[in-house]
């Protein structure tokens, strides 16, 4: 029986972290997208659906409350 992927979004300013995070989580086989800003993960948000948002609390186009 085939778990469910976990679908995984990471929206973090820091490139190079954010970058790393996603490579760590591709290695252990979840399905993962980094993004740099709140814009770039509503258009994300809006096209696909993910089981879990990885973000700051704040950041500086938005919150993360008012992202999710």
């Amino acid at each position: 029986m085939m778990s469910k992927q976990w679908h995984i979004l990471i929206v973090l300013e820091d490139e190079y972290l954010n970058r790393n995070i996603v490579n760590s989580l591709q290695i252990d086989g979840y399905f993962v997208k980094g993004v740099v800003s709140a814009t770039e993960a509503v258009h994300l948000l809006w096209a696909e659906e993910y089981d879990i948002v990885v973000s700051y609390e704040n950041m500086p186009e938005s919150d993360a409350f008012e992202l999710l």
